[in-house]
């Protein structure tokens, strides 16, 4: 494996609406997780199409419980081998709202990689499932996983995936309530920074903070050399 060199930051986009290429277990770590969805994470430099924002249904907070409620998993295509370290620094942001103040979320989240077909977990990236950061509003507006967080070291092989799981930390409810999220990307601009309270309905993201990771379309790669192109398949 050679040396990874960080470039620009990496950003994907969370399209509910997108089918994934496959379908993992939830992470244990998630108490409720009947009413997640399953959508796909799509790299930004790669976008072909565009999918109109649009809010989850309303996903039901129990009253009294405290517990973790998944809102949606996302997977990303396959990835080219790499080792991640600690200075590779890794956020999401979208926006979110909850029914009533008494629903008592905050926004939680894991970020796990995978193997290829989702069935071996190499490795969990990051982790704030308890709950972090302001709770929900019961106006939609941005919310997000708290400070660029460092990524937990992990040495990942060919084909590794991305799964991103968001939900909510429910505090003690105390009504029966529910909360949304809303992901897509038909605005026109994203979301300038990860920042609480943020009101405009743009497109919501994750991101890491270098871009170390080159995804190969189909596992093709091509490869220029003396003026020539050669088209190499990647096994």
């Amino acid at each position: 494996m050679g040396a990874i060199v960080a470039q620009s930051p990496l950003r994907f986009y969370l399209l509910q609406s997108t089918p994934p290429p496959i379908s993992p277990n939830f992470d244990a770590g998630w108490e409720q997780t009947g009413q997640a969805i399953r959508g796909s994470l799509v790299l930004k430099s790669q976008l072909s199409a565009r999918e109109t924002l649009a809010d989850t249904t309303a996903i039901t907070v129990p009253i009294t419980t405290t517990q973790e409620i998944l809102a949606a998993q996302f997977i990303g295509p396959p990835m080219r081998a790499c080792r991640l370290d600690t200075s590779v620094l890794v956020q999401v942001i979208n926006r979110c709202a909850e029914s009533a103040a008494q629903a008592n979320v905050n926004y939680a989240r894991v970020l796990r990689a995978l193997s290829q077909d989702g069935g071996t977990i190499l490795a969990t990236l990051f982790t704030n499932i308890t709950g972090t950061g302001a709770e929900f509003s019961t106006t939609s507006n941005s919310r997000h996983s708290g400070a660029p967080s460092a990524v937990t070291a992990a040495t990942l092989v060919e084909g590794w995936r991305i799964v991103d799981e968001i939900g909510a930390h429910a505090a003690a409810p105390t009504q029966a309530q529910s909360y949304t999220m809303r992901f897509g990307n038909s605005a026109s601009s994203d979301f300038n920074s990860a920042s609480d309270g943020q009101t405009g309905d743009l497109n919501p993201w994750l991101e890491f903070s270098a871009g170390i990771f080159q995804v190969m379309p189909d596992n093709y790669q091509g490869i220029r050399s003396s003026g020539l192109s050669v088209g190499e398949r990647i096994r």
